[in-house]
């Protein structure tokens, strides 16, 4: 054996080359790993994003609505009324999409007649259910641990 073999028979150099590829392959493991994290924190991010939109929306149509109907029960909303509900529910459904009982929520058709307002706030009432549902199921990205890791990885 050489001076420059280990007592295993690997020459120096080829250890330490061992060695620095094992170290190069766990670094960049961990930034894979990283890397995946910071991808699933900004999806969630997102979705916290969207959820906090449409309840923002959700609460100013609910309360509009919400006094008309009890005045105007059986009277047809507007077209505006129509837009805004519809936009809102799109967002909802596309939000919510794992929600059976969203799912089953459908889009006003106009051509179908305007609807009342009374079905408008049962509508409105399933979405804001739903964004309770949704935020028990995703209780993470709405707590403080989720903000932590948001600043934790510069997010």
């Amino acid at each position: 054996m050489t001076p420059q073999e280990t007592a295993e028979g690997i020459p120096d150099s080829r250890k330490w080359e061992s060695r620095r590829l094992e170290l190069d392959e766990e670094q960049q493991q961990q930034r894979d790993e990283e890397d995946a994290r910071c991808e699933e924190l900004r999806n969630w991010m997102s979705w916290k994003l969207a959820h906090e939109m449409i309840k923002s929306e959700l609460i100013g149509l609910y309360d509009e609505v919400d006094k008309l109907v009890k005045i105007l029960p059986k009277e047809p909303i507007t077209p505006l009324q129509l837009k805004i509900t519809n936009d809102l529910l799109g967002k909802a459904k596309n939000l919510l999409s794992e929600d059976t009982a969203i799912d089953q929520v459908e889009i006003f058709v106009r051509e179908a007649g305007m609807p009342e307002y009374r079905d408008v706030i049962v509508v409105l009432r399933q979405i804001r259910q739903g964004l309770e549902r949704f935020e028990v199921k995703n209780r993470f990205i709405f707590s403080s641990k989720f903000d932590d890791q948001l600043e934790e990885y510069n997010l």
